[in-house]
């Protein structure tokens, strides 16, 4: 089986098996999945191989679903390393400095518990 990366928003309706009979899978951007390609679309997996599928039963459930390959991009696995490789080099700042340094979480605290003291005081929460 291949990887493949979703490159749009994608939902459908999936057999989950037992009482429960259908429900509703979504995968966002971004999301990794192996599959293969079958013509104009691409049969992922979305579940596990289980002993309950080898034969009809109440407790059987989808493990492949196909997809409109509009939605999915073959995936390896370089283009996160590139992704951060190009946050690193933007202008977002200096690359070496920790987005969630402990000054940063400790003041983020401070800011939250403030604004929840606020809330409480003027009696809003």
């Amino acid at each position: 089986m291949t990887k493949f990366k979703f490159i749009k928003p994608f939902s459908s309706r999936v057999t989950v098996g037992g009482a429960v009979g259908m429900g509703v899978k979504s995968w966002k951007i971004g999301d990794v999945v192996e599959g293969s390609v079958k013509g104009n679309s691409i049969e992922i997996r979305i579940a596990p191989h289980s002993v309950f599928n080898d034969k009809p039963s109440n407790m059987s459930y989808q493990e492949m679903l196909l997809v409109p390959s509009e939605f999915l991009k073959e995936y390896s696995g370089k283009e996160d390393v590139n992704l951060k490789k190009e946050i690193n080099n933007s202008n977002m700042g200096d690359p070496n400095k920790k987005l969630f340094s402990t000054q940063n979480i400790i003041i983020g605290i401070l800011v939250i518990g403030g604004i929840f003291g606020i809330l409480k005081w003027k009696k809003i929460i």
